[in-house]
């Protein structure tokens, strides 16, 4: 994944072997660290050119990766329809 820094938001990248697309991501008010836009699951096969079944696992690895990267690991992030929220412990 890439991060794009634009003041106090931007945007994410996500990329595998079968699609591209980003996200726009901003900053949060604590406990949260960062939210994260992410396609309804009424628009995630437009948006993503991806099957309404590869939306979990894929949400789960943007989570996993932006804990990651951004919460040194230590963290959490749980998503609704069209947010991911992204805490760190």
């Amino acid at each position: 994944m890439h991060y794009i820094t634009e003041g106090r938001g931007g945007t994410i990248r996500f990329e595998n072997d079968l699609t591209a697309f980003n996200l726009w991501w901003e900053y949060a008010t604590s406990p949260a660290l960062v939210l994260i836009g992410i396609p309804s699951e009424k628009h995630w096969e437009a948006s993503t050119k991806l099957s309404i079944e590869q939306r979990a696992d894929v949400l789960r690895f943007i989570g996993e990766q932006v804990v990651a990267d951004h919460a040194s690991g230590s963290g959490s992030f749980v998503y609704d329809d069209q947010i991911m929220t992204i805490y760190k412990q």
